[in-house]
C-alpha cells in the first residue's frame, strides 16, 4: 500500500513482481525504467487515482485491474486481465515511444482502451491474438492499426484520430460514425462488420 515510485535516471532498471501481489494505494509511478513486468499468478491493481506506467508494460498474470492505468511503452499482455480499469496509451517521443504496440491476450477482454498522442504518432495492435474490448475510443493519434480481427462493442474517435487501419476484419458491435478526418482502411481477407 502506498506509492511505487522510480525515479531513478538509469534506462537500465526493472520493476518485476513475481508472487501473488496487490498492488494498492493511492499512487504508482514508475518512469526511467526499461520494463513494467507481472508475471505472479493471481495479482490486482487497485486503489484510488490513474496509476502511470511510463515504460514498456508486459503482464503474464491473471490481473484484476479496477483503477485506470496509463501506459507510455509497448504493451503486452499474455495473460489475462480483467476489471473495470481503462487502459490508456499516450506514449510520445519525451515519455515512453511514440510509435507503441499493444500485443492483446486471447484470455483478456478489456474494458476499454484509449488512445491520446500526438498527431504524429502511432499504435500497431500486433496481429499475433485478436483484439476484443468493450470500449475503444481514439482522442488523438496519427495512425492506429488493428494488425489482428479485433471483436469490439463500442468503437468512438475524433477527429484528430489519424488514419485508422483494420487489417483483419472482425466486428463492432455499435453503430459506428468515423469522425477522423484521416483515412479509415478495410484491408485483409476478411470483412468488418457493423
Amino acid at each position: 500500500t502506498g506509492s511505487v515510485t522510480d525515479a531513478n535516471s538509469s534506462p537500465y532498471g526493472k520493476f518485476a513482481f513475481t508472487r501473488d501481489t496487490e498492488l494498492s494505494g493511492l499512487s504508482f509511478l514508475i518512469k526511467n525504467a526499461s520494463l513494467f513486468s507481472i508475471d505472479s499468478l493471481v495479482t490486482q491493481i487497485t486503489g484510488s487515482g490513474t496509476k502511470i506506467i511510463n515504460t514498456d508494460f508486459r503482464n503474464e498474470a491473471t490481473v484484476a485491474l479496477t483503477p485506470d492505468i496509463i501506459v507510455s511503452g509497448d504493451f503486452e499482455d499474455i495473460g489475462n486481465i480483467s476489471g473495470s480499469g481503462k487502459i490508456t496509451l499516450n506514449g510520445s517521443s519525451t515519455v515512453g515511444k511514440a510509435a507503441q504496440t499493444f500485443i492483446p491476450s486471447a484470455s483478456s477482454t478489456y474494458t476499454e482502451i484509449v488512445i491520446n498522442k500526438a498527431t504524429t504518432d502511432s499504435v500497431t495492435f500486433d496481429s499475433s491474438v485478436n483484439l476484443s474490448a468493450s470500449k475503444i475510443t481514439i482522442t488523438k493519434n496519427g495512425t492506429t492499426t488493428f494488425s489482428g480481427a479485433v471483436t469490439i462493442s463500442n468503437f468512438s474517435d475524433a477527429a484528430d484520430a489519424g488514419n485508422i487501419n483494420f487489417n483483419a476484419g472482425g466486428t463492432i458491435t455499435s453503430a459506428t460514425i468515423f469522425n477522423t478526418t484521416g483515412d479509415v482502411t478495410f484491408s485483409g481477407t476478411n470483412a468488418l462488420d457493423f
